[in-house]
């Protein structure tokens, strides 16, 4: 029983982890594509596709995000409750 309580408490340390990089990571949004050339002219298919790619990558983004905070909201709360096994065990073990 002794040998549950730092496991705990290392699972709690990685949950809380693995929320604040999930919650990171649904922070940041991909670069604009951007079309690159010698000339101002360019073709309209071209800007076309681009504008079209930077909604795609807009929603993509969105989704991502909402996916994101979600894995960081249960993360955390998997984190909580490896803090409330680690509490039980505590005092589980002290004497009464």
């Amino acid at each position: 029983m002794p040998v549950l309580f730092p496991t705990w408490l290392i699972l709690a340390a990685v949950f809380f982890y693995l929320a604040y990089s999930s919650y990171r990571a649904g922070q940041q949004s991909p670069r604009r594509f951007r079309l690159r050339g010698k000339g101002k002219g360019g073709n309209a298919e071209l800007r076309e596709f681009a504008e079209d790619f930077n909604h795609y990558l807009d929603a993509l983004s969105a989704q991502l995000k909402s996916q994101s905070q979600v894995a960081a909201l249960g993360y955390f709360l998997v984190g909580v409750l490896s803090l409330i096994s680690s509490v039980t065990i505590i005092q589980a073990l002290l004497p009464r």
